[in-house]
């Protein structure tokens, strides 16, 4: 389990929505599987690219995604190693999920709130040992996170 902070930017026309991203996951911990003093600290960096299908009801938007992530996890070990070092390796996942977005009309539409539920599975799955105390951390086959936040519409026709 671990928070992250997204920063996007999207660009929409008509039905279709199209977000350009950062990802930033907390960083996690992880112990060799073999010795318990042997441990290492793990946080991942990815970009995104969501591209949505966006059916709307009143003030409230419900955009259907389908995602891509690629990203770098950066491993540290920590605990009792003599030389602790630093590593990364590539990660890439697919995935997709819905969105519910809601823009009060009584602030023009340009102040959006939203929640999302996402799906993803893991194309590469990268994993930090040591010798002789094994394997430390395994990124996971994939996640489903839930999200939360706000957008502001910078231009709008609307």
């Amino acid at each position: 389990m671990t928070a992250a902070l997204d920063l996007a930017l999207t660009i929409t026309t008509g039905r279709a929505r199209v977000e350009l991203g950062a990802t930033w996951w907390t960083p996690t911990e992880g112990t060799s599987t073999t010795n318990a003093r042997i441990r290492g600290q793990f946080q991942l960096a990815a970009a995104t690219v969501r591209g949505c299908y966006v059916p709307r009801w009143r003030s409230l938007e419900f955009p259907l995604c389908a995602a891509g992530q690629a990203g770098a996890v950066l491993g540290r070990g920590t605990g009792a190693l003599p030389d602790p070092r630093s590593a990364r390796a590539t990660w890439i996942a697919v995935g997709g999920g819905s969105t519910m977005l809601w823009r009060p009309r009584r602030l023009g539409g340009r102040l959006g709130l939203w929640l999302r539920t996402e799906g993803t599975g893991a194309l590469t799955q990268p994993a930090f040992a040591t010798a002789p105390s094994g394997l430390v951390w395994r990124a996971g086959p994939g996640a489903l996170t839930v999200q939360g936040g706000a957008e502001l519409r910078l231009w709008s026709r609307r």
